[in-house]
């Protein structure tokens, strides 16, 4: 049987990165106490297990450890994108795909750095330099993406194309 990670199948990598993620992330929320850390864990997990958008993790936060709408706005939108960012990267890393291309949300919020590296393709063992990998900066919005390759109208599939 496929192994579990708060009630819900993952592959073991996916289960050791989900995991650290709650471990590494969490702990660096420091206007909290560090005995809050493991609730805060199992809120935000819960949450994208469930499906939550990132506000309704937030609002649970928000009441459960009395903390100000703004603050639990912001760990539960970084949290979330961390997770998904990281997630990403190991499914992509998992089918054998090396390099990604950078994507933002395309709107008005993408902060300057990272709309100078949209469509940027980068090597997903390295990241972008100053940047590391799309949703691993605090708050970032951004996500890896691959190119897409049809199977060939035989049945056959290409091996490999690069970018």
């Amino acid at each position: 049987m496929p192994p579990t990670c708060m009630g819900f199948l993952t592959s073991p990598r996916q289960a050791t990165i989900l995991s650290g993620w709650v471990r590494d992330n969490v702990a660096l929320i420091k206007s909290l106490p560090s005995t809050t850390f493991g609730e805060i864990e199992g809120v935000v997990l819960r949450g994208w297990r469930d499906g939550k958008r990132a506000d309704v993790i937030a609002e649970e936060i928000r009441q459960r450890f009395g903390v100000a709408r703004s603050r639990a706005e912001l760990i539960a939108s970084d949290q979330v994108g961390k997770l998904n960012g990281q997630l990403t990267r190991d499914r992509l890393l998992a089918v054998g795909v090396k390099r990604a291309r950078w994507r933002t949300s395309e709107d008005g919020r993408v902060r300057p750095s990272h709309q100078s590296v949209k469509n940027r393709i980068f090597d997903l063992d390295e990241g972008i330099p100053g940047l590391g990998f799309p949703g691993q900066p605090i708050r970032c919005r951004c996500h890896a993406v691959h190119r897409h390759v049809p199977s060939h109208p035989h049945g056959r599939c290409h091996a490999h194309v690069p970018f």
